[in-house]
Order: C-alpha cells, then sequence, then structure tokens
C-alpha cells in the first residue's frame, strides 16, 4: 500500500458529522440552482508542499467521499425554514443526492478546489472549512517550531539541515474530526509523525473487544493473556497495521506522539525491557501494544515483569520538598509516578495540607471530589508488564465519555453545534451580526467555539473527552461527600449527602479529594470554560457558581489523562464537614440558568437518549 493509499484510507474512516451542513450558503445555491444540471463547487486557499500533493488529496478525497446523504436526511433538511422558504422540498432533495455521483478534487495554485454534481459542495463548505484552517494553522505552528530550532542550532554552531519536529498540540483537540485535521497540517509542516494515526490504529479494538482478543492472537498470544489485555485496556495492533502507517508518515522514531518503547528517564524499567525487545529474544512478540489510558505504545512481549512504566516507586521531582514527610504514606500509581494518598479529618485539614503544595502553573492546583476513589481495572499478568513489582493500584479518572464504548461523544458535539447557530438564528434572518460572529467562529482554527461547547456539555451532563474539575476545596469536599442519585419514574437528578453511617467499613472506599496540577508540557492547556458562549446570550451560571473549569482529557485512546496531574489524594475520615457549598447553591433552577435551560431544551429536541444524558435536577 502506497503513502497515499494510506492516507485516503485512514480519512475515508473519519465519521464525518453529516448534520453540520451550511443553511445560508445551501440557500444562495438553491437560489441559483439549475435542477437539469446541480453542479456547485467551492475553492478553499491552501498551501501544500509539493512533494506531499499526493497524499494530501487523497486524505481529502477520503474525507469528502464520506459525505453521503441519505434521502430521508436531505428530506429533514428540507424542512428547515430558509430552506423551505427558497424551494420546494424535491428541488432540495434533488441537488443533495443526485442519481450518480460525479465529483472533482484538485489542487490548482494555492487553492483546493471541491467540485461535484450536487450541491454538496456548498452544502458542507463551512465544515470542510474550519478543517482545511486547522491544517493551515497547525502546518504553520511546526513551520515556526521547526525554524525556531533551526536557528538556535546555528547559533550554537550546529547545523540545522536535519532537524526533526515531533507533533505534540493536536491530541488536545475537541473531536476526532479536529485532532485528524491538526494532525494533518503537522505533517504537512514538516512534523515526523501523523498523531492521529495512532487514534486510527487503535480505535476499533478499543470500541470492539472481540477485535482486540483476535489481534491479540495473531501476535502470539494465547487466550487466556489475549482476553486479558482487552480487560486491562491494552490495544494490541499487528505488523500489519501498523507498518503501513509508519511508513507513510516516513518515520519510524515517533507513532502517536511519543516514542515506541519510550520509557522515563526518573524511573526506568526493569533490565528486561530492553533485552525483549530484540527479534531473538524469548519475549519478543511481533506487534505492538497500546495502552488506552495513556496513549503509550510498546513493542509487544510475552508475560514478565518489565515495569514499562518504571520498575520502582518514585515521586515526582516537581514537588520534592511537599513529598519529604509522605514517604512512608500509603500510595497509589499515576503511569510513571507515585501519589501519596493523605487521610484528612475536616476541610481546614485538607486546606491547610493542600496549601503547602508548590505552584508551577498559572492556572494553579485544582480538585475533583469523589464517593470513593475507583481503581482501573488490570489484570495481575498486565499489572507486571507495566509496573513490575511497584505499586500498581492506579486511580481511575477516565473521561466521562469512555466509560462507555458504544457512546459517542464526537456525534452528540456536531448536533449541539448546530442546535446553538439555529437557537442564535431565531429570528430566520441571515444577516444578523450574533449569526454572523458565530458563523465565523464556526471556521475558527484555534477551535475556541468547540472548547466551549465541549465544556458546556460536560458541565450539564452530558459525557465527553474530559471531566468536571473545581478551584474550590470546599466545592471538591461537598462532591465527595453526596451521592448522585436519579429517580426511576420522573428523571429528576438529586444529591444525597452522606451521614456518618454512612462511611464504608473498608477505608479504600471511602470518599476522596483529589488535588492536582497541570506540570508537564504534555498536559499543558488542558483547562477550559465555556465563557465564549456568553456574548451569544448563553451564560453558564452552575460552572460559575461551582467555580468550575473543564479538564480536557483525551480521545478514546488517552482516556485517564487526568490521572497525569495528581498531586496528592485526599481521603476522608469518617465525620461531619461543614461546607459553604449546598445543592442550592451549586445548581440554580433553569429561570437562573440560561445555559441549563438550552441544554434541558436541546435534550428535548434532540435524539431521544440525550434526555437520559442530560441531567435535569429541577421538576
Amino acid at each position: 500500500m502506497d503513502t497515499n493509499e494510506v492516507f485516503f484510507d485512514v480519512y475515508n474512516d473519519i465519521r464525518v458529522p453529516l448534520i453540520s451542513i451550511d443553511v445560508l450558503k445551501l440557500t444562495d445555491g438553491l437560489k441559483q440552482l439549475d435542477i437539469r444540471k446541480p453542479w456547485s463547487y467551492v475553492a478553499f486557499r491552501i498551501d501544500v508542499p509539493d512533494s506531499k500533493h499526493g497524499a494530501f488529496l487523497d486524505a481529502i478525497r477520503g474525507l469528502i467521499q464520506k459525505i453521503v446523504i441519505s434521502k430521508e436526511l436531505a428530506s429533514l433538511f428540507a424542512t428547515d425554514p430558509l430552506l423551505a422558504n427558497t424551494a420546494p422540498p424535491k428541488i432540495i432533495v434533488a441537488g443533495l443526492v443526485p442519481q450518480s455521483r460525479i465529483q472533482h478534487l484538485r489542487i490548482m495554485g494555492n487553492q483546493l478546489i471541491w467540485e461535484e454534481n450536487s450541491l454538496r459542495p456548498l452544502a458542507y463548505s463551512t465544515l470542510i472549512n474550519q478543517f482545511l484552517n486547522i491544517v493551515t494553522l497547525h502546518k504553520l505552528l511546526i513551520e515556526q517550531k521547526r525554524q525556531a530550532t533551526t536557528q538556535e542550532l546555528e547559533a550554537l554552531g550546529f547545523s540545522g539541515d536535519n532537524v526533526e519536529t515531533v507533533s505534540e498540540y493536536p491530541r488536545q483537540l475537541q473531536t476526532h474530526l479536529h485532532f485528524a485535521a491538526a494532525s494533518l497540517g503537522a505533517w504537512l509542516g514538516g512534523a515526523i509523525n501523523v498523531q492521529y494515526f495512532a487514534y486510527y490504529a487503535a480505535i476499533r479494538q478499543i470500541t470492539h473487544a472481540p477485535l482486540n482478543d483476535a489481534y491479540a492472537a495473531s501476535i502470539g498470544y494465547d487466550s487466556d493473556m489475549a482476553s486479558a489485555l482487552t480487560k486491562s485496556g491494552i490495544i494490541a495492533a499487528p505488523p500489519s497495521l501498523v507498518l503501513p502507517l509508519i511508513e507513510a508518515q516516513g518515520s519510524a522514531k515517533v507513532f502517536g506522539s511519543i516514542g515506541i518503547d519510550e520509557t522515563n528517564t526518573a524511573n526506568p524499567p526493569d533490565d528486561s525491557f530492553d533485552a525483549s525487545k530484540e527479534t531473538d529474544h524469548p519475549g519478543f512478540l511481533p506487534g505492538f501494544l497500546t495502552d488506552k489510558h495513556y496513549r503509550a505504545m510498546f513493542i509487544a512481549r510475552r508475560s514478565g515483569q518489565y515495569g514499562f512504566y518504571g520498575a520502582k516507586d518514585v515521586f515526582r521531582d516537581h514537588y520534592k520538598q511537599f513529598y519529604s514527610d509522605l514517604q512512608d504514606y500509603p500510595r497509589v500509581r499515576c503511569k510513571h509516578y507515585c501519589v501519596p494518598i493523605v487521610d484528612v479529618s475536616s476541610v481546614q485539614e485538607l486546606q491547610d495540607h493542600a496549601s503547602r503544595i508548590p505552584l508551577h502553573n498559572p492556572d494553579g492546583v485544582f480538585f475533583r471530589g469523589q464517593r470513593q476513589m475507583y481503581l482501573l481495572q488490570r489484570e495481575e499478568r498486565v499489572q507486571d508488564m507495566l509496573f513490575g513489582g511497584s505499586t500498581r493500584a492506579e486511580p481511575s479518572l477516565v473521561t466521562s465519555a469512555s466509560r462507555d464504548a458504544n457512546y459517542d461523544y464526537d456525534k452528540f458535539h456536531f448536533q449541539l453545534r448546530r442546535y446553538l447557530e439555529r437557537r442564535i438564528n431565531t429570528d430566520g434572518k441571515k444577516g444578523s451580526e450574533s449569526l454572523r460572529h458565530f458563523q465565523e467562529l464556526l471556521v475558527d482554527p484555534t477551535c475556541r467555539l468547540d472548547r466551549a461547547i465541549m465544556a458546556l456539555a460536560q458541565h450539564y451532563g452530558l459525557p465527553t473527552h474530559g471531566l468536571d474539575v473545581t478551584t474550590s476545596i470546599d466545592i471538591a469536599v461537598w462532591f465527595a461527600l453526596n451521592v448522585f442519585e436519579r429517580d426511576s419514574v420522573t428523571g429528576i437528578a438529586s444529591y444525597k449527602s452522606m451521614k456518618i453511617d454512612d462511611w464504608p467499613m473498608n477505608k479504600p472506599k471511602w470518599p476522596v479529594v483529589f488535588a492536582c496540577q497541570c506540570v508537564t508540557e504534555s498536559v499543558g492547556q488542558s483547562l477550559q470554560d465555556c465563557a465564549e458562549l456568553e456574548e451569544f446570550g448563553i451564560t453558564a451560571a452552575r460552572p460559575h457558581l461551582q467555580e468550575a473549569r473543564f479538564f480536557q482529557g483525551g480521545h478514546s485512546d488517552h482516556q485517564n489523562r487526568l490521572a497525569e496531574t495528581v498531586v496528592c489524594v485526599y481521603r476522608l475520615k469518617p465525620g461531619i464537614y461543614e461546607t459553604e457549598a449546598t445543592f442550592e447553591s451549586l445548581f440554580p433552577s433553569p429561570d437562573e440558568d440560561p445555559a441549563y435551560k438550552l441544554m434541558l431544551e436541546f435534550a428535548t429536541h434532540g435524539a431521544p437518549e440525550l434526555r437520559k444524558l442530560v441531567n435535569r435536577f429541577h421538576p
């Protein structure tokens, strides 16, 4: 398979949000439509290196070929008031669904031209425009990074001719569509890796456990070990899947965002780790393993105490003084590093202890309260591979979307985006200033609007690629000590306060508060909010009152990203904890919270499953 074919297959696998049509451009197109020859085209400004023209075109061709509209969906679009006032439904359907598809995609100068015998280029021009804007932005970011590195090397008297730059940022994009665009752009700009390739190589196994079992068996694991890997979140990939992707990106040094078999110098693995990567070693297996919780990829090996993430218990140097008197405390493992567990008896004691955490980020320390500390479920043989004989109990802080393998947040993201656009355009006039600004944000390559939409969704109960956190210890304690419930008849959600008698006898099941801080580049810029929506009249009172932030985790192949920020776990002893927070102060009614009201309306008018996902706390 050549490079162009690989890019076509990968980008043809994207789940294109067909709901994301541009009604206004489609309306303009319908006014000029010749039903006997319904051709349309759009042109996008793009600058692609000559050597990568073919791969880029095939990537876009693969993406566009997924835009296949059924007559049922076209008929649904035809009910939109703007479209309905422009042309009869029969004409709209004919313009979107031609009897046969003729498509031309080509680069002319610095423009990409998409032409078809349908109105699809117009209908999806905004979606593709943002995709290509993201491509361009991340291409420029890598070019600037390469240039800066070259200048630094030359200033030191070294040659900058063979600078190898790794792309790291795309994994922080909101949906897999945005992630794919940023990865493509970075590669066009000179990055040696296409980050999205790692997602492509793992996502099917993540969502279909039997496929992962089969891949693990094809590598050489017996059925018991294959099942253990799958249950432990370890994704198997045969060479036939991974090697064409590595060859297409042009470098084997990095796959995804880090190197294969990359280890941490602060906590190296067992000596057997390096020996077992050699093909003549009895532990070597021909394939690859990816940990879906941390997006780390390793050469496959037979069972053994390798300590992929480090064979010893090591604490982060960032908190050396803070940890100095906590060395003998119970601990848990967050990838390469251990984190102490401190038992506290009051909010004040927790605040006093957490105030000693040194600050290494302008966003400071943030917190998450939970009814108990849940642990990642790993089989013992897999824990041996990951941690050797060192601490192996791992806190589970996985993204809310990843808790159900069949759930697809990205689908709801674009539904919510379209719903917001229609709400802003309630007067049916396409020339309003708010609508124009919203449409500008729809194609913004920095994805400010998409970040705000995902934060909004998470704050109001829709599972996303992230989790809610708070900057308030008081509020974190409240959430740790109040149990979420939902009435099976009315569907109304509520919180029930814990009493002393409710404390479990088993200490590991006591309520906890996680203290977190983003101290490494890999988790930087992860805290977000939904303030960008306020200019459209969508004020979110709940996150404001909860002093909440949205921590963006990874996609399906980086589910436990928040755990990499944990500094300390505070376990709450049985007792009475006085907090200023109350249910009434944290959960305003729909009349007091415009964003809450909007999300309830979105759930009512959207897909049936949304009504079960968006939490209703008031009758």
